[in-house]
């Protein structure tokens, strides 16, 4: 399997690129312009794959870029245990990754892949080769149901904060272990020491462990 996502990721590559998708909600909107992932306060997680070529795509089309990427979506998920599917369906049971975007246009391609959990996001990452990210565990839960791992916290706007702050009510957390780009559908209220806040819904996470509070 592993030699057959990366092909996927090489595929991507040099038919130009693989970018963002777009999730919208009541909450903030992903515009998925840059490697990235994407948690909504439902605690769904996506990922966007972002390359750049340095010359026109002459071997793949649009569709068949998106079917050589539903075909070896299909085949882990079928390892999963799950249906040999690509997409998800309404009213249907999740997938453990379904492609919500593809698309290829001269130098820039897209590739959107929603996760049927955090887990799938990291395994998936790891049989294609990914590189756009270095996240080697992934958590979201609502902070009520985990206990915030005992780090230093501090606010948005960099002040100190306690954890007892942190754990704010009916709020959610993202920990992960490796650096990534995240963005989150609630604002961010609180980050771990070494987290770089880069906006209201949008922070980057560093080498060793990061966490995140959004609401």
């Amino acid at each position: 399997m592993k030699k057959k996502i990366a092909v996927l990721t090489a595929a991507v590559l040099f038919a130009a690129v693989c970018t963002a998708g777009c999730t919208r909600s009541s909450g903030q909107s992903w515009d998925g312009s840059e490697n990235s992932i994407y948690v909504a306060d439902d605690l769904s997680v996506q990922s966007a794959m972002v390359y750049t070529s340095e010359k026109e795509n002459d071997l793949y089309s649009a569709e068949g870029l998106a079917e050589f990427a539903k075909e070896q979506i299909a085949s882990y998920n079928e390892e999963q245990g799950a249906a040999a599917e690509a997409e998800n369906t309404e009213g249907g049971e999740k997938l453990p990754v379904a492609l919500e975007k593809s698309s290829l246009e001269g130098q820039t391609g897209t590739l959107v892949f929603a996760y049927g959990t955090p887990e799938d996001f990291v395994k998936f990452s790891e049989e294609n080769g990914d590189d756009t990210h270095t996240v080697t565990s992934l958590m979201v839960c609502d902070t009520e149901s985990a206990k915030l791992p005992d780090l230093t916290y501090k606010t948005s706007a960099g002040k100190d904060a306690d954890i007892q702050k942190a754990a704010a009510k009916d709020s959610h957390m993202v920990l992960t272990e490796g650096s990534t780009k995240v963005y989150t559908e609630g604002k961010i209220l609180y980050v771990t020491d070494g987290v770089e806040v880069t906006g209201d819904h949008s922070a980057v996470t560093p080498e060793g462990t990061g966490c995140i509070i959004f609401k």
